[in-house]
This record gives C-alpha cells, sequence and structure tokens, in this order.
C-alpha cells in the first residue's frame, strides 16, 4: 500500500509539472475525442470511480483549453462553505452485511457523524459512492460544475483541512482495533479492506484533488474525467490498491 501511494504522489507531481496530461494544449483534438468516448464508457462501465445533483456555475470564467461546445469550469476563487447539494455519500450502496455486527455498526455509526459528513473525503467518494458516480456519469454542463464545486469544497471542508486529517486519522487506527474491525481485515473482507483505504488516504486524496493545470487552470480531476483517458483516471485508483 506505501509503495503504491509512494507512485502516485510521484506521478501527480510529474503530471502537475507537464500540464496534467503530459500532452498540453497541442491535443485539445484528443481531449474533444476522448470526452464522448468517455460518456459511452461510463454509460456501461463497472469501474470504482463511484460517484446527483445539479448546480448553477459559481466561477467567473471557465478556461479556454477545451475546445468545442464543451468548457470546463476553473476552481472558484472562493472556497464553497457546503458541498452542492444532494451531498454525494460515501458508501451509500457499498456497506457490505458480509461485515461482522461490530464492524458495521462503526462504520454506521461514523457516517452519520456530523463531523465525517462535513469532512466529505473524496478518497471515499471516488471509491464506494454511487451518487458521486452518477455525477461523474452525468457528463457535460451542469454536472462538470457540480464536480468542480464538489472538488473545491473537499479540498478546503468547512471543519478545516487540519482538523478532517486528524479526525481521518483518528477513525483509521480506531476500525482496526478489536472491538470494531480487525477480525475483518484479517479476513481480507473486501469491504472492510476499502473502507480503511478510504480512511487512510483521506489527506493524500485531498492533497490530489488540490491540483490545477497551471496553464488551463482546471482541477486535474476533472480534466481526466472530461477526458476519459484511461492512463488518467488509473492514477485516481492506485490508492485504493487496484493494479
Amino acid at each position: 500500500m506505501r509503495i503504491g501511494l509512494c507512485f502516485f504522489l510521484s506521478a501527480l507531481s510529474a503530471i502537475n509539472t507537464v500540464r496534467c496530461h503530459g500532452h498540453g494544449h497541442s491535443h485539445t483534438h484528443d481531449r474533444v475525442h476522448t470526452r464522448s468516448r468517455r460518456q459511452a464508457e461510463l454509460s456501461g462501465s463497472s469501474i470504482l470511480f463511484a460517484p446527483s445533483s445539479t448546480l448553477e456555475q459559481t466561477p467567473s470564467a471557465s478556461a479556454s483549453s477545451s475546445s468545442g461546445s464543451i468548457t470546463l469550469p476553473v476552481p472558484p476563487t472562493t472556497p464553497p462553505s457546503s458541498p452542492p447539494s444532494p451531498v454525494p455519500s460515501p458508501m451509500d450502496l457499498s456497506v457490505s452485511y458480509s461485515l461482522s455486527n461490530d464492524c458495521l455498526l462503526f462504520i454506521s455509526t461514523f457516517l452519520t457523524s456530523s463531523l465525517f459528513q462535513s469532512c466529505l473525503p473524496l478518497s471515499l467518494l471516488l471509491t464506494t459512492s454511487t451518487s458521486f458516480r452518477n455525477i461523474v456519469k452525468a457528463g457535460p454542463d451542469d454536472s462538470y460544475n457540480t464536480l468542480n464545486e464538489l472538488i473545491a469544497y473537499t479540498n478546503n471542508p468547512k471543519p478545516g483541512s487540519a482538523a478532517c486529517r486528524d479526525y481521518f486519522a483518528g477513525l483509521e487506527t480506531s476500525f482496526g482495533e478489536k472491538k470494531h474491525c480487525v477480525a475483518d481485515l484479517k479476513a481480507r473482507n473486501p469491504s472492510a479492506v476499502e473502507v480503511r483505504n478510504g480512511l487512510g488516504n483521506y489527506e493524500v486524496m485531498r492533497g490530489a484533488g488540490e491540483l490545477v493545470d497551471p496553464d488551463a487552470g482546471e482541477y486535474c480531476y476533472l480534466q481526466a474525467t472530461a477526458d476519459g483517458r484511461p492512463d488518467d483516471m488509473y492514477l485516481w485508483s492506485i490508492p485504493a490498491g487496484i493494479s
């Protein structure tokens, strides 16, 4: 797991240096082509990028790196004080009843915590949220604005990034305790491992969500979602343990 995270961070650092995709504006034709392909793939895909809502566009400008009729919004100047509504939920269809009663109770308890909901972890939205996946599947226009606002909020959660970081570090530790989910982890229960990874990856994925293409001014995650390049999207799955 640590090897995967190190590779992920190194890859993201390199990507940010070379305009997120490594091909910059000279490949805007590819971006237009792959967006339509992306929508077709997502309509029948079983990828783990989970993801419903509409949101009025708040950024005052859209980046010009996208050609054709599709443009991507730029991050808002002022981070939103709340995520777009309805708010996508982690583990909305992924809490498995194959988990032990103790583990299931622990997960259910923190899922309903106001602090958990306010911190809104991108790490768990990406891997366990059907509602987040539906936003990604929706494609252009309002869904890109929604994703833009959602990523902006997860980068700067209302409780504060430091408070959320400490909270999730504590949750990860508690998750592995005997009274909670240690038996499920020892049994390599896929749901337990997925949740534990999401808790532990909170900070690295929050930091990854902050990455912005220095030329286009767009979030790298939003670009990867719009372009649909398999190598771009793969980078976001590495911390989840997807080989």
